[in-house]
C-alpha cells in the first residue's frame, strides 16, 4: 500500500466550499497549517500522506472516491451523510421563547442544539418521573401491609388504604400518564386531597419536575402545568439579569415574556432594560392598575358613584 494519496484539488476546494469551511476552520480540523491546505486545492502538493488524507476525509465527511475522482464535483451530488433538515412551525409563547435563548447562552449552545435535544431530554425526565413513582407506589403498598401485619389479633382491624385508587396508579404509570389523569378521573366521588391540592401544582409531574428543578438550582422555580396546556416556570434568571444590566423590573419583563428578546433592539445594556420596562408597562400596566383598584379598598367605587377618596380630591 502506497503511503501517499493522489487528490483532486478542484474537488477538494469544492467540497470545503460546500461544508462551509474556510482554509483556516479546515486546517484548524485537521490540525495541519493553513498553507498546508491552500497548496493541495492549488494542486501544488496533488499527493498528500495517507495519514492527512484521512483526517481530511473525515474533516470534510467525504468517502474518499469523492475527493480523489476526475473531473469536478457532479452538480447533483446528494448530501447522503447530512439528515435532512426541515422546517417545524410550533407556536410557543414569549417566555418560552426567551427561555430558549437564555439557556443557550448559559451553556454556549445554539437554540437549534436544544430543540433537537429536547425529544431525548423530555423522554429522560419523563420515564425518570413514572419511575419514582412507581417506587412510591411499592413503598406505601410494603407499608399499609407492614400495618396490616403489624396489628395483633385483639384489635379491631385496621382501615386499609384504598386499593381502587392504588390500582388506578398504577393503570396510570403502565400508560406512561405523566399528569396522573387516570387517577384524578377514576377516583371515588368525594375522594379527599391534602390541603391546598391543585390539579396543576399537584399532579405527578409538576411535583417531579419541582423536585428536581430544586436539586439543581437555588433560584429557578416550577410554578405549575395544567394537564392540556403549557408549563409555566422561571430559568436563567441571572443570563436575564446581565442582558439587561442587573435591572430587576428589566429581568421581570424577560421572565414573564413582556419583553421578547428576538424583538430586543441591539443597544447598551441599560438601552435594553429601558425598552424592556416600556414593554412591561405596555402589556401589563393596565392590569396592574386593575389589581390596585381591586386591593385598595379606597379607590374603590361606592353608591352614587362617588369616590370613598373623593373628600381628598382625587380621582381613580
Amino acid at each position: 500500500m502506497k503511503n501517499t494519496v493522489q487528490i483532486n484539488p478542484e474537488r477538494m476546494a469544492a467540497l470545503r466550499t460546500k461544508r462551509g469551511l474556510s482554509q483556516k476552520e479546515l486546517a484548524r480540523k485537521m490540525n495541519v497549517d493553513v498553507g498546508t491546505v491552500s497548496r493541495w486545492e492549488r494542486g501544488k502538493s496533488k499527493r498528500i500522506r495517507r495519514d492527512a488524507f484521512g483526517k481530511l476525509c473525515s474533516a470534510l465527511d467525504v468517502a474518499q472516491d469523492e475527493i480523489c475522482g476526475d473531473g469536478p464535483l457532479p452538480e447533483n451530488r446528494t448530501e447522503s451523510r447530512e439528515p435532512q433538515k426541515g422546517q417545524m412551525n410550533l407556536s410557543v409563547d414569549a417566555a418560552c421563547r426567551n427561555a430558549l435563548s437564555l439557556v443557550a447562552l448559559r451553556y454556549r449552545v445554539t437554540r437549534q442544539q436544544i430543540v433537537e435535544a429536547a425529544p431525548l431530554l423530555f423522554f429522560i425526565a419523563a420515564e425518570k418521573s413514572l419511575q419514582e413513582r412507581c417506587k412510591r407506589l411499592d413503598a406505601l403498598q410494603a407499608a399499609a401491609d407492614a400495618v396490616y401485619e403489624a396489628y395483633p389479633p385483639h384489635l379491631p382491624i385496621p382501615a386499609s388504604v384504598d386499593e381502587e385508587t392504588l390500582e388506578c396508579e398504577r393503570r396510570s404509570i403502565e400508560a406512561h400518564d405523566l399528569f396522573g389523569s387516570i387517577v384524578t378521573d377514576n377516583v371515588n366521588v368525594g375522594a379527599h386531597y391534602a390541603e391546598g391540592w391543585d390539579e396543576g401544582e399537584s399532579n405527578s409531574l409538576t411535583v417531579f419536575l419541582k423536585a428536581s428543578l430544586a436539586d439543581v438550582s437555588d433560584s429557578a422555580t416550577f410554578e405549575h402545568w395544567q394537564p392540556g396546556l403549557w408549563p409555566r416556570y422561571e430559568i436563567c434568571a441571572e443570563e436575564a439579569a446581565k442582558v439587561v444590566g442587573g435591572d430587576a423590573k428589566a429581568t421581570r419583563a424577560i421572565l414573564d415574556g413582556a419583553a421578547a428578546l428576538h424583538e430586543m433592539p441591539k443597544a447598551s445594556p441599560q438601552e435594553r432594560a429601558e425598552w424592556s420596562r416600556a414593554e412591561f408597562d405596555r402589556k401589563y400596566g393596565d392590569l396592574d392598575c386593575l389589581t390596585d383598584d381591586l386591593i385598595d379598598p379606597s379607590l374603590t367605587k361606592v353608591g352614587g358613584g362617588e369616590s370613598a377618596a373623593s373628600n381628598e380630591g382625587t380621582t381613580p
